[in-house]
């Protein structure tokens, strides 16, 4: 059992990393960075990536637990965010993201804890049908799900919403 969200980084880390070199074909680039204490914008910078991106990359001062970046043959820089939690998910953690990835605009955005999703965010965006509160671009949306310790995976039967994948 985790003690704290840091604690799981490591694990999220190699789990991303590998959902993503089994699912971005013919990548220039592809990292993935624990981004918990470090702005994005200057990670960008640090990491002589910021050609990839589009100017506005200055204005992402929002620390991402963990950051995916791929780069394809068009040059353009997709981000990936994973969002650690150690407790069950709350309205107030996928605000947190969902105010990120408004700003950033990352092809992909999730939420993640050992606990899984609180009860009364899942009845919010399941029974009450308010899926449109996961939306932050067009055609982009927020997903939460439980992360299981054991497997270092998600529990994809508790992905919200259903279907989703990290898809390139």
């Amino acid at each position: 059992m985790y003690s704290s969200e840091k604690e799981m980084y490591p694990d999220v880390l190699k789990w991303l990393k590998r959902i993503l070199k089994h699912n971005v074909k013919r990548s220039k680039i592809l990292r993935v960075y624990d981004t918990s204490t470090t702005n994005l914008a200057t990670l960008i910078m640090r990491e002589n990536l910021a050609r990839y991106f589009d100017d506005e990359f200055v204005t992402y001062d929002i620390k991402v637990d963990i950051t995916g970046i791929v780069v394809k043959g068009n040059n353009k820089a997709e981000l990936i965010f994973v969002e650690c939690k150690l407790n069950k998910i709350t309205f107030r953690d996928f605000c947190q993201l969902l105010g990120y990835s408004i700003v950033a605009k990352p092809r992909y955005s999730i939420i993640i804890s050992p606990r899984g999703v609180s009860d009364s965010l899942r009845t919010l965006i399941t029974s009450f049908n308010r899926r449109d509160i996961l939306k932050y671009a067009a055609g982009r949306e927020i997903a939460l799900a439980k992360w299981d310790e054991t497997k270092k995976d998600l529990d994809y039967m508790t992905i919200i919403p259903r279907g989703w994948s990290l898809r390139f």
